[in-house]
């Protein structure tokens, strides 16, 4: 942080939509193909750098390097830490293309199986720790790139009112209570030098429409 100042942006994107597109499309994909969240939030994360190049960069200790593909590093848990493969293109992938990518990355990096060039570089990380719990954390930049962008886990609010035992609750009696929505929240922690706020905010507005 001190040869790379931080800062940080946090955002709430309501996923209901993509939750019911993912069943959707699982339901007609070929055998052997299984959409994840993750996946879909890979391709938000690559769609929007295409639209905000400035935020598709890495600090390189004097100077700015941007890249022209979305290649993506996703930080995967392994016994001892962590490893980042990376989606190279990440732009260029459909999503069942996706997540096969992915869950042959993620599969080989387990098994301490991955080629030195399958998780060094990329432009761009995504930490995901929604699936244990975790509504939100502040990731670390992965060196050299210019941001990460942390994934918390879904949780169930009301549209209105307030959530009392699992159900949602008018804020006033003479109003019906909304269903539930379920948020994700995600923290994107950017290099200053690499990134300008406006253009990080940007970016963050981008990938929550994607």
């Amino acid at each position: 942080k001190q040869q790379a100042p931080h800062f940080y942006l946090t955002v709430d994107c309501k996923i209901d939509t993509l939750l019911a597109a993912r069943a959707a499309l699982n339901a007609k994909a070929p055998d052997g193909v299984k959409i994840s969240v993750n996946d879909m939030i890979i391709r938000a994360a690559a769609m929007a750098l295409m639209a905000v190049p400035a935020a598709n960069a890495s600090w390189e200790g004097e100077h700015t390097r941007r890249y022209h593909h979305a290649d993506i590093a996703m930080a995967v848990a392994i016994d001892g830490g962590l490893i980042t493969p990376i989606i190279w293109a990440a732009e260029q992938k459909g999503l069942a293309a996706l997540s096969m990518v992915t869950s042959d990355l993620a599969a080989r990096a387990r098994d301490g199986a991955l080629a030195p060039d399958e998780y060094t570089g990329g432009s761009f990380t995504i930490s995901n720790l929604g699936m244990y719990g975790v509504r939100e954390f502040a990731a670390v930049i992965n060196p050299p790139h210019g941001a990460i962008l942390a994934v918390g886990a879904g949780e169930q609010r009301c549209a209105s009112g307030y959530l009392r035992q699992g159900r949602c609750r008018p804020a006033d009696d003479h109003l019906p209570a909304q269903w539930p929505a379920p948020p994700v929240r995600y923290k994107l922690t950017l290099v200053r030098l690499v990134l300008p706020r406006h253009h990080a905010a940007k970016y963050g507005h981008k990938a929550r429409y994607q």
